[in-house]
């Protein structure tokens, strides 16, 4: 591994947040997808409802995890952590 503990300082938080992401982001298209395949009669406008509800709150509980996480576990700045090995060729990121 070429940089270490010091990047996975970073990647561990990173990939649990966009894992969180992900979830609350597929709730979200799902609720769109049930709401116009109900609007053209490609499904039961009740079962489309009673699904887009369960995404709906599938995605809440997506966004309060991700806030609870992000707290408790914050991204570093990579220049912070990687030092010289965070510069690009425009130089140290800021």
């Amino acid at each position: 591994m070429p940089f270490g503990e010091p990047a996975l300082d970073i990647v561990r938080p990173a990939m649990a947040l966009q894992r969180i992401l992900g979830e609350q982001h597929d709730s979200v298209v799902a609720s769109a997808m049930l709401a116009r395949a109900a609007q053209a009669g490609e499904a039961d406008p009740a079962d489309a409802a009673a699904l887009a509800g369960l995404e709906s709150r599938h995605a809440l509980a997506a966004e309060k995890e991700y806030f609870r996480l992000a707290a408790a576990w914050p991204v570093p700045a990579p220049a912070g952590i990687l030092g010289p090995l965070a510069s690009g060729p425009d130089g140290p990121e800021r």
